[in-house]
């Protein structure tokens, strides 16, 4: 089977790349065909076969200001060049399937345009409360939480909850309403 990783970061950073990493290693052992795909990043594992494909590097944590945070801002919401470079990489790599892990904020649902335009089956490992709760915990400064989960993602504004931020809280939970709103997530 050729299997397709798809993960923001492309190397060992916390649990959802290890995880991913050792998933793919163990598939390989089996003696699939994996590959890797996700965004421009220094420390990326090397070498990766679809690397002139990915999205270019942006960094959210701290999040930039001014026009480069506007279009991080945008970038979060669809990012028309990971969509473009995703479906270079299928049509490059054919895979059988494709195995999303976190794919938040820096290369955004719109990867999923295109595997359903490709037809490709895909999965999502889902490494914590992100489709759910957009400050990813199902915590409001520090207590169990489930607003978002059966009512408006802009609860997460309201109480903000993403640093006790106004516009942080508010951006991820403009983010959520768009996205549910499109069913970005939706052929998963």
């Amino acid at each position: 089977m050729r299997i397709l990783h798809v993960n923001k970061f492309v190397y060992r950073r916390g649990g959802a790349e290890g995880y991913m990493l050792d998933v793919a290693a163990l598939q390989r052992a089996a003696g699939h065909d994996v590959e890797f795909w996700g965004m421009t990043h220094p420390e990326n594992d090397h070498p990766l076969a679809l690397a002139d494909t990915f999205p270019s590097y942006v960094e959210l944590d701290p999040a930039p200001g001014g026009l480069a945070g506007l279009a991080a801002g945008a970038r979060m919401v669809w990012s028309t060049a990971s969509l473009r470079g995703l479906a270079q990489a299928l049509e490059r790599f054919r895979p059988d399937v494709v195995h999303c892990h976190n794919i938040y904020h820096q290369l955004s649902p719109s990867i999923l345009a295109a595997t359903r335009r490709a037809g490709v089956p895909c999965v999502m490992t889902l490494h914590d409360y992100k489709l759910a709760c957009p400050n990813y915990q199902l915590l409001d400064h520090g207590s169990l939480c489930q607003a978002c989960v059966g009512g408006s993602a802009l609860n997460a504004a309201r109480r903000r909850c993403k640093g006790d931020s106004l516009v942080g809280s508010g951006l991820l939970a403009v983010e959520s309403t768009i996205h549910r709103a499109l069913h970005a997530y939706r052929g998963v």
